[in-house]
């Protein structure tokens, strides 16, 4: 339990410093080491903003601001790899939940929903198959390498479900 939460803290303040940043410059710059993390789902939750939930589940502790949401212009949505996997563009961890809110109708808020209204808009508390953290997207230059770790099972990466 205790590296499940030290995990999740990691991630969340992996979230926190990239969420703050101005240009793509910034984590460079800083230094920070963004962790990849890759993922499947047991339903199709690719368009839908994610959350972070306390261990019991039952209260929001992080969320993104409607302008987390793009990059470029574009929504942040996770990147679509081989064997049905997503690659992470937002920072999700063991304890993410997904809500009703899909990127595009979230990114047009001019505030974020409250975190009971969050709460109240999740539709999986308990959403992933599958969680891997691959080190850091430093250690990948392309998609294809990730695909390539896909096709070797994942070797030197860290199950964040069997904590």
């Amino acid at each position: 339990m205790m590296k499940l939460i030290q995990v999740t803290l990691i991630i969340v303040l992996t979230i926190m410093v990239t969420a703050c940043k101005t240009d793509k410059q910034s984590n460079q710059i800083m230094n920070v080491p963004v962790p990849l993390v890759v993922y499947k789902t047991k339903a199709d939750y690719s368009k839908y903003v994610p959350v972070l939930l306390n261990d019991s589940k039952d209260r929001i502790i992080s969320y993104p601001a409607p302008g987390d949401l793009t990059f470029d212009g574009d929504p942040a949505l996770p990147t679509q790899l081989k064997n049905g996997y997503l690659l992470d563009n937002m920072g999700i961890g063991p304890n993410t939940a997904f809500t009703t809110y899909t990127y595009e109708e979230y990114a047009a808020f001019d505030h974020a929903p409250s975190p009971q209204e969050l709460l109240n808009h999740i539709i999986d508390s308990d959403p992933f198959s599958e969680l891997w953290l691959c080190g850091t997207r430093n250690n990948f230059n392309t998609t294809e390498d990730i695909n390539e770790l896909i096709l070797k099972g994942f070797k030197h990466s860290k199950n964040l479900l069997k904590e």
